[in-house]
């Protein structure tokens, strides 16, 4: 974690998943502004790791509006354990519903915490 600046930091980290949910769980994907509006009391004025399969300089850039810093990674990093374990290290998690990815990192929170609050990317109509 000390490569992205997160040793001895609180952070939040959030999945953002949408390449392929674009074509058969569009409900899921949300805009940035749902996105923000709907869960920026998870993550504003923190230092949020974001990690997503398509990267949004808009998103972005809002984020880093609202949050104290913004990390971002998306498809171009292979170690995806890793990622995964950064994830699940956060104090507090925002997946993606239906992804598999999250369902992973909240399992993994499971086992490093006793008491685990799941959180997901949500808008008022999913």
């Amino acid at each position: 974690m000390r490569i992205y600046g997160l040793a001895n930091v609180d952070y939040v980290s959030m999945h953002v998943r949408r390449g392929d949910f674009k074509r058969f769980a569009k409900h899921v994907v949300l805009s940035n502004d749902e996105i923000i509006e709907n869960n920026k009391h998870h993550f504003q004025n923190e230092t949020l790791f974001l990690i997503t399969d398509e990267y949004d300089d808009k998103l972005v850039s809002r984020l880093k509006q609202i949050c104290k810093q913004v990390i971002c990674l998306s498809d171009i990093n292979n170690n995806i354990i890793y990622d995964m374990l950064i994830c699940a290290a956060a104090k507090k998690f925002i997946g993606t519903p239906y992804s598999s990815f999250s369902r992973q990192i909240t399992r993994f929170r499971r086992s490093i915490y006793s008491k685990v609050e799941t959180f997901y990317i949500t808008s008022d109509n999913i």
